[in-house]
């Protein structure tokens, strides 16, 4: 049974921007902006935010990557065990980044997803598929509706 899963952002969740210019360093950049210029993987990002924190919080990839797939590969069972239907979940940008590049591994990090955005997976057949992401159009129509109104 085919299960959509709407993926919606529903604030910045990057408390680990206060170490961006750490992770620069750890990650042997130039810049804090290469962070996202440069081609580093989810892992070499998650080693380096392990490497300088100091509050103990911060997960392995692996943990990040268990959880994260856990997590969503049980909402979408729950929903096809209900024959398929569709689902809305809200959650962080970059938790959302992070499950996109399980799906494809082959994606780069992700910054640039918005808040409110509308990201949309099926599941079907134990596979997940990407059918959009970052899609703003509903809130770009409203703009527009209010300005004629």
């Amino acid at each position: 049974m085919l299960t959509i899963i709407y993926l919606i952002i529903s604030t910045r969740d990057f408390s680990f921007l206060i170490l961006w210019g750490v992770l620069t360093k750890v990650l042997n950049l130039d810049n804090p902006d290469e962070i996202v210029s440069k081609p580093i993987t989810y892992k070499e990002l998650a080693d380096a935010i392990v490497t300088v924190d100091t509050t103990g919080w911060a997960e392995l990839y692996t943990e990040i990557e268990k959880r994260i797939w856990d997590g969503f590969e049980s909402i979408a069972k729950s929903c096809e065990n209900k024959q398929g239907g569709n689902d809305l979940v809200m959650t962080y940008g970059y938790t959302i980044a992070f499950f996109l590049s399980l799906i494809v591994s082959s994606r780069p990090i992700r910054f640039d997803l918005k808040n409110g955005s509308i990201t949309t997976v099926s599941y079907d057949d134990g596979k997940f598929t990407i059918h959009s992401v970052n899609d703003v159009h509903y809130i770009e129509n409203g703009k527009k509706e209010l300005k004629t109104s």
